[in-house]
């Protein structure tokens, strides 16, 4: 099973800030590369993609945007039912966009849902 590692845009060391907007997932391998200097990363996480601020990566090479391009679905989902959107507990917001579902069979050395 993967995880990913939390990273301060405005590195703790250098004072930057715990909250949300200064705070994103990475990868293990990303993270790395990222302090390695492969790559930079700026803007505010809470802003969505499409708002001037947003998070940006760029290449350290040559400078230009590094984008994403999310994979197509392995599998058609069922469409969610509408409801409430989501507020955390200090007001932040989750973007369906950044959500995917996944259907998993469960590991044969789980036994009654316990590892």
């Amino acid at each position: 099973m993967g995880h990913t590692e939390k990273h301060h845009i405005v590195h703790w060391m250098r004072g930057g800030p715990t909250d949300t907007c200064n705070l994103l997932c990475l990868c293990p391998g990303h993270h790395d590369a990222h302090h390695r200097g492969e790559f930079t990363i700026t803007g505010n996480a809470d802003l969505p993609d499409d708002h001037p601020d947003a998070v940006r990566f760029r290449s350290t090479n040559d400078g230009k945007p590094i984008t994403y391009r999310h994979p197509p679905p392995r599998h058609r989902a069922e469409p969610l039912p509408a409801g409430k959107p989501y507020t955390g507990p200090t007001g932040e917001r989750m973007y369906a966009r950044n959500v995917e579902f996944v259907r998993r069979s469960q590991p044969a050395n789980l036994v009654g849902g316990r590892a």
